[in-house]
């Protein structure tokens, strides 16, 4: 629901102290303008005569609506950890063609795998005929793979151990982890 709600202009008795009185610039009303929608609310700050006029206001409601609802789906895709799966997949991939100027992605990309991510997409700029890479973690796995300056990244978490890995540890198949479930699930084929 949609309110106007006047501000105040003074303190809460309505005196302005002595000193203060000399430094203070005159207030002007405004009227807080409040809509919530599901699980957003925006608030604006509206110029008196705006509040009278209920064309206005029943416009600015309708626009709110509109807006609120399609920021809600965008900062819900945005935020959802795995979108598009059904249960909570254990691995995230993104794509990038300067071709086409695109980037797709899925999972969850944050903190420090996103800087690495970066540093890794600078090394595969910098050095044309790189074709693959893999980095590994404390807790994730990053797979990196070039080809035709298309970049394609794949990343999955995995059990934390000091040390040498396993030989039954993660690093010893993720590219042909990757490649399997990035054409499986996303249609995206590494050669």
């Amino acid at each position: 629901a949609a309110s106007p709600v006047v501000l105040g202009s003074a303190s809460l008795d309505g005196s302005v102290g002595e000193r203060q009185r000399k430094y203070v610039e005159p207030l002007q009303e405004n009227v807080l303008y409040i809509c919530g929608y599901q699980d957003m609310t925006l608030l604006l700050v509206l110029d008196p005569a705006t509040s009278q006029d209920p064309d206005q206001i029943h416009a600015l409601w309708q626009m709110s609506v509109s807006s609120l609802n399609e920021l809600e789906t965008h900062l819900h895709h945005c935020l959802e950890h795995c979108p598009g799966a059904t249960a909570c997949e254990s691995y995230s991939w993104l794509s990038v063609d300067p071709h086409w100027g695109t980037v797709q992605r899925g999972g969850a990309w944050a903190g420090a795998r996103l800087e690495l991510l970066t540093s890794l997409h600078q090394q595969f700029n910098t050095r044309r005929n790189l074709t693959e890479t893999i980095v590994r973690s404390e807790d994730s796995i990053i797979y990196g793979y070039q080809c035709g300056g298309v970049q394609i990244f794949y990343q999955q978490v995995c059990s934390e151990g000091a040390g040498l890995p396993a030989p039954s540890d993660l690093i010893g198949v993720v590219s042909l982890k990757a490649k399997r479930r990035l054409e499986r699930d996303h249609g995206i084929v590494l050669l």
